[in-house]
């Protein structure tokens, strides 16, 4: 698939605009998270991460048999409804188990 230098930039742009949007809900919370400007990559710390979140929403542990962070990876087909509901989701999650 050849986007061209310029299309590529700007889904890069859409990409690290959603990723900020979601970055800046998570901070609302207090969430523990690692994120690098103009990255579509968020990383939250496992207390804030409950194993239905996890699996819900296809997050990548660093490892597999004691996970200490989670990994959202925004790409292209993660639109403002899927955000939305992850966050309606999450905030049941935290809600919930008094993190």
């Amino acid at each position: 698939m050849n986007y061209g230098p310029y299309d590529w930039a700007e889904r890069m742009l859409a990409l690290a605009a959603r990723t900020t949007r979601l970055k800046n809900h998570l901070l609302e919370l207090d969430v523990k998270l690692i994120h690098f400007e103009d990255s579509n990559i968020i990383t939250i710390h496992r207390d804030f991460v409950t194993p239905m979140i996890a699996v819900k929403y296809g997050l990548v542990p660093d490892n597999h048999n004691h996970p200490e962070w989670f990994k959202i990876v925004v790409m292209d087909h993660v639109k403002g409804d899927k955000i939305t509901q992850f966050l309606i989701d999450f905030k049941e999650s935290i809600t919930v188990n008094d993190v």
